[in-house]
């Protein structure tokens, strides 16, 4: 997983620069104001995300015809990229759509508290597809650096594996979910040619997912796994956009 999240970064990091080139020499000799009604933006960003809190979980287990409260602490590292386009209705606000898509590493301690006890160690890992709205707005500084706040609400699709240790047992099997996300971005775009601009920025991002677990091997649990869960967490961006 860590060699391959750190490909996918060079990878992705290499895309971004060789497309700011394009885009520099493009349109090196003109200084227009590029956030004008009626322009179009298309942007591609890479995003690094961590999230490491505390959160409560409601699990439904065929076996117990019960629910299991859980306790869950919880560490997340998410590295994606999206490629997002808007349209400008007036001046500096724009509205159009995102897609994303990224690998996450999930590390868990998870302690019982309802009337099923258990502890247990969980490692996820997961490829994640997102696709929805998003708007933003630019603040016209009369300069070269493009202030802005962007608002993202996106459909969710995962699909994984995991792996559960309880002691010396182990039991492994696939996972899928399906959900939504909420994402608030604020960052800066800095025009360095004609209508190319590096852009970077922080976000929030809340993520609820109804996620299915199923087994491949069974050592310690008995049967498929339902869960709810919510995460919030938070990351940096950077990434080029051109402006036509």
């Amino acid at each position: 997983m860590k060699k391959s999240g750190l490909n996918l970064f060079m990878f992705l990091i290499l895309i971004a620069i060789g497309f700011f080139i394009y885009s520099s020499n493009a349109f090196a000799d003109s200084k227009d104001q590029p956030m004008k009604e009626n322009s179009v933006i298309i942007g591609i960003l890479t995003n690094f995300a961590l999230d490491m809190s505390n959160k409560d979980e409601e699990t439904k287990q065929k076996a117990t015809n019960g629910t299991v409260k859980n306790t869950t602490k919880e560490d997340t590292i998410d590295l994606g990229t999206e490629i997002w386009g808007g349209y400008f209705i007036v001046d500096g606000f724009e509205a159009g759509l995102d897609f994303g898509f990224g690998l996450a590493n999930t590390n868990q301690t998870t302690k019982g508290n309802g009337n099923i006890t258990l502890t247990e160690k969980n490692t996820t890992t997961t490829f994640d597809l997102k696709f929805g709205p998003q708007a933003g707005y630019y603040f016209d500084t009369s300069s070269e650096v493009y202030p802005y706040i962007r608002l993202e609400f996106e459909g969710l699709f995962k699909i994984g594996n995991w792996e559960d240790r309880y002691g010396d047992d182990k039991d492994n099997g696939d996972i899928t979910g399906i959900g939504y996300s909420v994402r608030p971005n604020v960052g800066a775009a800095i025009i360095v040619a004609k209508n190319a601009a590096l852009d970077a920025g922080f976000f929030f991002q809340y993520q609820s997912t109804n996620d299915k677990r199923t087994f491949k091997k069974k050592t310690f649990g008995s049967g498929d796994l339902n869960t709810t869960r919510t995460t919030m967490d938070y990351g940096l961006l950077v990434g080029v956009d051109i402006v036509f």
